[in-house]
């Protein structure tokens, strides 16, 4: 089997190279530019040139393989906002389109904030089910809502289509949230969460997560949306891992969500506020998928000795 990966060189999708390396498989990745094209050959696969915003590149390079992986990040979501959603719509609809018919296979990457509740800063709330369809996301990603519902949609057209739906990813010191609420801590003296603390946040460590790309891959039927959550921690728990790490130098306070917004910004505090609890039973038993990872602890000792050297 042919597999195109889209993000190749990226955190997740470098990951998942490492994965697929060890299975029997033709791996290729999509080189934009000079650049990409020679990192993809250190990687050991194969580069194919094209850009997901240039449709015509992107059709030539889904025709020369057998299944296609997106992981890329469209721009930077939350600053770009729905403009970056909504390229990678059309990118993706541009893979769909050259794929009718084919029984190739699409594996999309979404995010657990298309079913974030916003209505509850800082308090906890039940797990959102893989049956659970997003109907009032956030505005910001309201477009990769829709983009969900198309990718799954074309499992009608001839296309093996699969959603996976990412949580908060960690390992290799390269999570996203923890070096905010590290370098926060140092500044302020103090490890902060929102409210209560008590909203829950899924987490999923990248190797674990390589691995259910595969196994969804290998096993899945078509038409199927996944979450690959490993374990969940609440806010006010992960502030206090923040701040028995850093012992004496810090302790551990309560702000409002508008003082969050003036400390990290108006996306970080919903990230950090909101829920985004999954269930993964559907990926435990359609794919028997078994996470190997289940702490946060080196993660953080990590970021901090990348960041702080010690």
């Amino acid at each position: 089997m042919k597999v195109l990966i889209i993000g190749a060189t990226g955190y997740l999708g470098s990951t998942i190279v490492e994965n697929f390396k060890k299975q029997n498989v033709e791996l290729y990745g999509l080189a934009r530019s000079i650049e990409s094209y020679e990192k993809i050959k250190r990687m050991g696969i194969s580069p194919i040139k094209g850009d997901i915003f240039k449709p015509e590149t992107l059709k030539v390079a889904t025709e020369q393989v057998d299944a296609v992986i997106h992981v890329a990040a469209p721009g930077n979501a939350f600053n770009d906002g729905a403009p970056a959603f909504n390229e990678d719509h059309e990118a993706i609809k541009t893979v769909l389109d050259t794929m009718k018919g084919t029984n190739k296979t699409f594996i999309y990457s979404s995010g657990a904030m298309v079913i974030a509740d916003l209505q509850k800063i800082g308090e906890a709330a039940p797990h959102m089910s893989e049956e659970i369809p997003a109907i009032n996301p956030p505005s910001f990603v309201a477009k990769r809502v829709e983009t969900e519902n198309m990718v799954l949609q074309a499992a009608e057209f001839g296309i093996r289509t699969i959603v996976i739906r990412i949580p908060h990813i960690y390992g290799k010191g390269k999570n996203y949230m923890f070096p905010f609420l590290i370098d926060t801590a140092m500044k302020e003296k103090a490890s902060f969460y929102i409210n209560k603390g008590e909203n829950l946040i899924s987490f999923v460590h990248v190797e674990d997560l390589a691995e259910l790309y595969w196994l969804a891959l290998k096993n899945s039927p078509a038409g199927e949306l996944y979450h690959p959550a490993s374990f969940d921690m609440n806010m006010k728990s992960i502030a206090l891992s923040i701040s028995d790490k850093l012992g004496f130098v810090v302790q551990t306070n309560s702000i409002s969500f508008e003082e969050a917004k003036v400390l990290w910004g108006e996306a970080p505090s919903l990230v950090f506020g909101i829920n985004t609890n999954l269930n993964s039973t559907k990926a435990t038993n359609v794919l028997h998928w078994i996470p190997k990872y289940s702490s946060i602890d080196e993660e953080i000792e990590e970021i901090f000795k990348l960041k702080y050297g010690n």
